[in-house]
């Protein structure tokens, strides 16, 4: 599989380190640069980048539904959905591990970002046959600007409201459905959710580099 980055937000992409120039990014298509990268199971639907559980699925449901995309406009249904959005009630399996979890957002992160270089998980790896759970508490406005630096600068990783986990299987159970996206896609509000990763399922042709972590 080859990318031509002409989504919302480019997440797998960038992460790749594919050029967003459509012209650069069509001659990678020759290229035998080419890696076998993990893919994600969702309630048995294909995820290849990053799905989520919460805040962001509601977004995802409601966003281009004008026929508008891009960051400007999932910039300004964030900040108008944000204040009525309130957490919930998770149980969480994580490899057989079990624990319960107040969450806004539970992100479930094949690759580091949601689009956009909003790094969700920063030090996720495409190709390390783990999946990052990261679960992510409501902030309040004053800690909005110090969440979205880290989130934008790949240090969300050391924020407080922000709890990653990695694991093979994931099982969540929720209080009552919710809604969620996978790739970005607004998928129907469910309780339940069976997450399996599919190790070294995809062959991605990346750029030739030794600086990006895939």
């Amino acid at each position: 599989m080859g990318i031509l980055p002409k989504g919302s937000g480019n997440g797998l992409a960038r992460h790749l380190g594919v050029p967003m120039g459509f012209a650069h990014s069509l001659s990678l298509l020759t290229s035998t640069n080419v890696i076998s990268m993990d893919t994600i199971l969702v309630n048995n639907r294909l995820s290849v980048n990053v799905s989520g559980i919460g805040f962001d699925g509601h977004v995802a449901s409601m966003f281009g539904k004008d026929g508008k995309r891009g960051f400007i406009g999932y910039s300004k249904l964030v900040l108008q959905e944000f204040m009525s959005f309130n957490e919930f009630d998770s149980h969480v399996s994580i490899n057989g591990k079990e624990f319960n979890r107040k969450a806004f957002i539970i992100s479930l992160a094949n690759s580091a970002q949601f689009g956009n270089n909003a790094k969700v998980a920063p030090q996720a790896s495409v190709c390390d046959q783990l999946i990052d759970v990261s679960i992510i508490r409501k902030f309040s406005l004053l800690e909005s600007v110090s969440f979205g630096y880290k989130m934008f600068t790949g240090q969300l990783d050391r924020s407080p409201l922000v709890e990653i986990a990695q694991g093979q299987t994931i099982h969540l159970k929720l209080a009552h459905p919710m809604a969620y996206h996978i790739d970005g896609e607004g998928m129907n509000p469910a309780r339940e959710f069976m997450i399996e990763l599919q190790p070294s399922s995809l062959r991605m042709i990346i750029p030739q580099s030794k600086k990006n972590r895939y």
